[in-house]
Parts: structure tokens; sequence; C-alpha cells
């Protein structure tokens, strides 16, 4: 019998990688879920979506993922956005939810001023921002992001406001759709539920621009307008640890990705009948 041929080795990873969507760089920083960012490599992007391009739409334009899939409208000023502490970037104005939401607003912040306290080592977070996610820019981000400080208007609070005044669980086919409008002087964010806080949260994360120092984060394309909705009711990921070791801080890092992808399952396969890899203080047989 003769051999069989030896295949090729594969192609590596080209890096760094223009024009991809967040998810990718989320998981290729995950190194056991190098396999679903592979899939992503795939097809490059061929083209950098521009405003004055008619092939695409602004919805395709704009530099969020996932893509919205509602209206969308852009406009060509900028806005400064500054840490106060005198004013919060986010203010709850209205509706349930106060304390999940205080530490949302918490979060967020911190996600969207990490860079401007460690320039040179942005978490693997920090794909949110157009400019540190990808090798090229719209000429519409380029252009934002060189203007002077001094011709940028600062942007001052994100007023936010649900419409249910008690908590909604989470659960197939809650409602998580959520309307932004941004101005240069501030916004707003309104949805039915916290649900949908959140997911127009991480929306206006991506939008801010890191432009590097001494400007700092930008917002883009002002006045904005984006509604929005998950184009599928169930969006999750499955994890294996009753056949798989992976470290709290993998952990923590999953949970993060899917937070920047907007997704709302995690499965949790901890257990099976090889593996019992759960530690309880109390006999839960």
């Amino acid at each position: 019998l003769s051999p069989l041929p030896r295949l090729p080795p594969a192609p590596p990873l080209p890096l760094p990688l223009p024009n991809r969507p967040p998810f990718t760089l989320c998981l290729l920083h995950l190194l056991p879920f190098r396999c679903l960012a592979w899939l992503s490599l795939s097809t490059p992007a061929k083209h950098t979506p521009t405003m004055g391009d008619p092939a695409f739409s602004p919805a395709e334009a704009l530099f969020v993922w996932p893509r919205p899939t509602q209206h969308v409208s852009l406009g060509k000023s900028a806005a400064a956005l500054v840490r106060r502490a005198d004013r919060p970037l986010f203010s709850h104005v209205g509706g349930c939810c106060v304390e999940l939401l205080e530490q949302a607003f918490e979060r967020y912040t911190s996600l969207i001023f990490w860079a401007d306290a460690h320039p040179s080592t942005p978490p693997h977070m920090r794909v949110r921002v157009p400019g540190l996610r990808n090798a090229t820019v719209g000429v519409e981000l380029e252009a934002c992001s060189r203007a002077a400080v001094d011709e940028v208007d600062p942007f001052d609070t994100v007023k936010v406001r649900v419409k249910s005044r008690r908590p909604t669980p989470l659960q197939l086919h809650v409602d998580e759709s959520y309307s932004l409008k941004l101005t240069t002087r501030g916004g707003s964010l309104t949805a039915q539920t916290e649900w949908g806080i959140l997911r127009g949260l991480e929306t206006f994360a991506q939008l801010a621009q890191w432009t590097g120092p001494p400007v700092g984060n930008r917002l883009c394309n002002l006045p904005l307008s984006i509604d929005d909705a998950p184009a599928f009711a169930w969006r999750g990921f499955l994890i294996d640890t009753a056949r798989h070791y992976y470290t709290v801080h993998q952990l923590v890092q999953l949970l993060d990705a899917m937070a920047a992808l907007k997704l709302n399952t995690l499965h949790w396969h901890i257990v099976d009948a090889s593996s019992f890899s759960f530690g309880a203080r109390t006999n839960i047989i």
C-alpha cells in the first residue's frame, strides 16, 4: 500500500487583521476558541465601507457589530468624549433597574476610557473600538480622528430611560430593542427593557473612536440615530468544562466577548459521566 500523501500545513493567521468583525479579535484572544476565529478569517473584507460609497448603506458603513437591523442615519460632525468626575457619561432618568444599570454604566465607562490610562497596552475588549480593531478605517472616521481638539464640541451625557417600571426576566423572545440618538452635545438611549439598554450601551461603546493622545476618545458621524433589535432571539455560545479545562480568567474573557457580540445565552456543560468538575460544599445528590 502506498502511503497517504501529506497535506500542506495550514496557512498562518494574517496579522494584523484589517477590516475584521469584532468577534474575530475577541475570540482570537481566547486561545481555546481559535477555530471560531478561523471561520471569520476565511473571507477577508475587500473594501472599507465609507459613507460616500453608494454600495454601502448607513448601517453597513457604521462600525458597529452586529450590524443594526433597523433604521440608521449618520451625520458628519464629531464630539470629544472626556471623562469628568463632576458629570457622568451615562445618567438614568426613568424606569426600572437602577442598581443594575448603574453597574453597567460604570463598566462601560471603564471600557470606553481604558485606553486613556493604558495607551500602550489595550486589553482584548478594545476590539470594540474601530481605530484599534481595524488596520484601516473609513475616510469619515479618519478625518474625524485628525480634527484638532478645538474643532470638536465636548460630549455631555447620555440620558438613559427604561420604559418598563419593573425588571424583565431574561428569556427567549424578550424585547432587546433600543433607540440611540446622539448629537454633538449629548444623547439619549431608550428601550422597553433593561436588556435593550445593555445592547444600546454596547453599541455606544463601539462608537467611541480612540484617536490616541492628546485627543483621546471621540464620537464621529454626528448627529447619529440608531433603532436596532436583534436579528435572532436565541444568540448563544456553548462551553464544555466537563471535558476541557479553562481557567476562571478565560471564562471571564468569554463572557466579555459574549457581551461585545450582544449574545444572550451561555450553555455551560459543567459535568458529565466522565467528569464531575464541580465543587460543592453541600451534598447535592
